[in-house]
């Protein structure tokens, strides 16, 4: 059954209100897909080739056959899921960017895994699964992810999907899992999936999949950041390392809390190190050093808000041919 047909007409018009407000003052256009001609249109104009895109690039690397791709989003649709995409004011009907959710019962498997960690979930019917979320990558960086994002919440509120959502991802996204932990989203520990798929170096592979959930207050508001920090994170093929450069001095306490905080966010963090400014020059003045990492995976900003934010990430400069530098060669190359 389509989501469409079973909304009333004030519900619809709440939806597109929404929408209009999600695209003030931003060169895009945003397309609800309610029915089974709209979504072919949209698969036919590029859907297919973004969806690919975006899971056949960092960090997932799988590779979707055009008939795969068009199944998962016809299932989607045809599941009561809100389809949403959004088209450049240069092409208004290519998409760049995809976010979809279905009503959570439709995914016995994801409630019967998280169930023996967080009990009987009240409301199941009305709660969400975030199902699918991606920018195409020349136009990352640019707010359209959170934009995404935030107009699908905003619908499923509209629309009754009011108390919390569930999701997944890799351990290794890290752009997701910021997104997901600026969103107020927890990870359900010790829960995981381990999934193999076609990766584009020619055979299967396997990886690890947490879930997370967002209850009825972070679905409904965000936290204010108090406190902002600088971090990079040192992919270290599961065994990372995340650098703090703090802009204040930290006390004991406070790193012991975003010691905590950082590993229950991101599962593959094992090693934390802060550099704390010199109050005479402001430079950092901790101890960096550079190790388990062959690869500069993420630079951006940490939110302190009760868990850490890591934002603008990108793929960088392989360090795999130079020496690991470390002390001030260290500290210049991250500044």
């Amino acid at each position: 059954m389509l989501i469409y047909n079973r909304l009333t007409s004030s519900q619809i018009e709440a939806v597109d209100t929404e929408i209009a407000r999600a695209k003030q003052d931003r060169p895009l256009k945003i397309h609800w897909v309610k029915t089974s001609d709209e979504l072919e249109v949209a698969l036919k104009n590029g859907l297919v080739e973004l969806f690919c895109g975006i899971f056949g690039g960092w960090p997932f690397h799988e590779i979707f056959s055009k008939e795969e791709v068009c199944e998962i989003w016809r299932t989607l649709l045809n599941q009561e899921g809100f389809i949403f995409t959004a088209c450049s004011d240069d092409d208004p009907q290519k998409p760049i960017a995809l976010v979809a959710s279905e009503p959570l019962l439709n995914r016995q498997s994801a409630i019967d895994l998280v169930t023996p960690v967080m009990g009987q979930l009240p409301n199941v019917d009305r709660m969400f699964y975030f199902a699918e979320h991606g920018v195409q990558e020349n136009y990352r960086k640019q707010g359209i992810g959170r934009l995404m994002r935030d107009l699908l919440f905003s619908v499923n509120i509209t629309c009754g999907f009011d108390q919390g959502a569930i999701m997944r991802t890799s351990e290794s996204n890290y752009p997701q899992l910021s997104g997901t932990v600026y969103q107020r989203g927890g990870i359900i520990l010790p829960v995981a999936e381990k999934v193999t798929w076609p990766r584009d170096w020619g055979f299967p592979d396997t990886d690890t999949r947490n879930y997370f959930w967002f209850n009825a207050d972070a679905v409904q508001g965000l936290a204010k950041p108090y406190q902002s920090l600088q971090a990079i994170v040192l992919d270290g093929k599961g065994d990372d390392t995340v650098v703090i450069l703090a802009n204040t001095n930290l006390t004991d306490k406070d790193m012991a809390v975003l010691e905590v905080k950082i590993n229950r966010s991101f599962p593959t963090t094992k090693d934390i190190r802060f550099a704390i400014p010199n109050p005479d020059n402001r430079k950092f003045n901790g101890k960096i050093v550079l190790r388990n990492s062959n690869r500069l995976f993420i630079e951006g900003e940490c939110l302190f808000t009760g868990r850490m934010y890591l934002s603008r990430s990108f793929p960088a400069t392989a360090l795999v041919k130079t020496p690991r530098p470390s002390g001030a060669a260290a500290r210049q190359l991250i500044m």
